[in-house]
């Protein structure tokens, strides 16, 4: 048996939600990083769930934590991270990590 949504209900599903995320975006530790380009504007992404949804990007994940420890090793690289992470925050408008 299979099962479809309707649009309208996609919609009040996505409507219900306060909060998403960008997911599996990967760390470099680049100085200073790499240009990334989201495959949508974050805005238009945010008002699928609402013009008050919050947007939070999750950093690697699914086994991917091959950037994390670099960032993590010392405490220069910690540093580089802090900083590029907030960069990333600050330039598409997101409300956290």
């Amino acid at each position: 048996m299979k099962f479809k949504l309707k649009p309208l209900a996609l919609g009040l599903l996505a409507a219900a939600q306060t909060a998403t995320s960008l997911r599996f975006v990967m760390y470099v530790d680049d100085d200073p990083p790499q240009k990334w380009t989201p495959f949508e504007p974050v805005d238009t992404f945010r008002n699928r769930f609402g013009k008050d949804a919050k947007v939070t990007v999750a950093i690697g994940g699914w086994g991917d934590t091959s950037g994390f420890s670099e960032g993590a090793k010392d405490e220069a690289s910690r540093t580089r991270y802090a900083k590029n992470v907030r960069a990333f925050v600050d330039e598409f408008g997101l409300d956290g990590v």
